[in-house]
């Protein structure tokens, strides 16, 4: 029996972003953390990177724009929702959704309007208008899956005879593995395994550690 790999993000210090947080155990993680008993250890979804400064797990920020004389920075997520660069604010986090930029001051809501035009079409509730590519995306990291924005699955491992694949959150959420079945998905919480039948629950009491 083995536990398979997940895979992790390559973590990169920005500003005040740190790609190690002080580790906690069972469920006295910081902030939005949670804790992974497969790893013992607290952690962040699998595309973002723990921040000291916010106490929080989020994507990292756009790298700020290189802007002409009598330019500023900015970040915008939608018509409505835009905010001066800032490597701290929500609106500059390199998501998916939200695009960084320069115009100058007096030309910000013309920029706004001319990145998401209110004719748009409308998008999912988990999309969001690209204003880029001028359609509506998933967040940064997953993909259009049975009609939901979704992490990738992950990888089936190799089982040997009389062992069946399995994915698991912790140990009491658990399923026979199916590209289909969310606890499947590749989002830096969950594991995968192989195991018989009869010994699933042995495995996973065994390999889980926190409550």
């Amino acid at each position: 029996m083995h536990l398979t790999q997940l895979l992790t993000l390559g973590f990169l210090a920005i500003g005040t972003v740190s790609a190690v947080p002080n580790l906690r155990t069972r469920n006295q993680c910081p902030g939005n953390q949670e804790w992974r008993g497969f790893e013992r250890q607290c952690k962040c979804d699998i595309d973002q990177l723990w921040d000291d400064f916010m106490q929080k797990c989020h994507f990292p920020a756009h790298e700020r724009p290189s802007c002409e004389s009598g330019e500023k920075a900015f970040c915008a997520k939608s018509e409505h929702e835009f905010y001066e660069f800032d490597e701290h604010n929500k609106f500059c986090f390199d998501n998916g959704h939200n695009e960084a930029f320069c115009c100058k001051p007096e030309e910000l809501h013309e920029k706004i309007h001319e990145k998401y035009p209110e004719e748009h079409p409308p998008c999912r509730p988990d999309m969001n208008w690209n204003s880029g590519e001028k359609k509506c995306k998933c967040e940064k990291g997953k993909e259009d899956r049975d009609g939901k924005c979704k992490h990738p699955v992950m990888e089936k491992p190799e089982c040997e005879e009389r062992e069946h694949a399995f994915c698991a959150k912790d140990k009491n959420h658990f399923c026979e593995f199916d590209e289909h079945n969310e606890l499947c998905d590749n989002d830096g919480k969950k594991t995968t395994f192989c195991c018989e039948q009869a010994k699933v629950q042995f495995w996973l009491n065994s390999n889980w550690h926190g409550s």
